[in-house]
């Protein structure tokens, strides 16, 4: 009776593995898919902050300066933030 109730459970277990089989690829290809997707937000995230960032270095009195000693070719007069 075991015997037979195992069988019974592994002809099913079988059964249900091979429909699954077939979406196991494109579970693969939808988490990739995801995975490019919040790599690609963080991304667009992260560029738009340190566009921001720069624009602001480049408005600031020392880059001013770094780039005057770039011109004139003497030791910049750095003060800090």
């Amino acid at each position: 009776m075991i015997a037979s109730a195992d069988n019974r459970l592994l002809t099913i277990a079988d059964n249900h593995a091979s429909r699954l089989a077939p979406s196991a690829s494109l579970a693969n290809c939808y988490a990739r898919q995801s995975v490019n997707k919040l790599t690609k937000n963080a991304l667009n995230i992260s560029f738009g902050y340190a566009t921001a960032l720069e624009t602001v270095n480049m408005q600031s009195d020392g880059h001013a300066e770094v780039l005057g000693t770039t011109i004139e070719k003497h030791q910049a007069d750095l003060k800090g933030v």
